[in-house]
């Protein structure tokens, strides 16, 4: 058997479809990460200013008591069992 039109505007189509998805803007991923480090450097500028400037020093050592006690209380609650 040989190939219809219709087999024909298939194979158009969707190699149209492949090249369009492949053809991709290269600057497009370097835009992209270049936009990601900004947002990341950007956040970490926050947080160094909260915590040098804004009293999050102080915050940070609670912060970190809480947690650690927290979990000491929980690790002393467990029974230990013996063989």
């Amino acid at each position: 058997m040989g190939r219809t039109m219709n087999d024909d505007v298939q194979s158009r189509i969707s190699a149209r479809f492949r090249d369009m998805w492949m053809r991709r803007d290269p600057g497009q991923a370097t835009t992209e990460y270049a936009l990601v480090l900004v947002g990341a450097a950007v956040v970490a500028l926050l947080v160094v200013a909260w915590a040098t400037e804004g009293g999050g020093a102080g915050r940070i050592g609670e912060l970190f008591d809480t947690v650690l006690s927290g979990v000491l209380d929980r690790a002393n609650s467990v029974p230990i069992e013996s063989e």
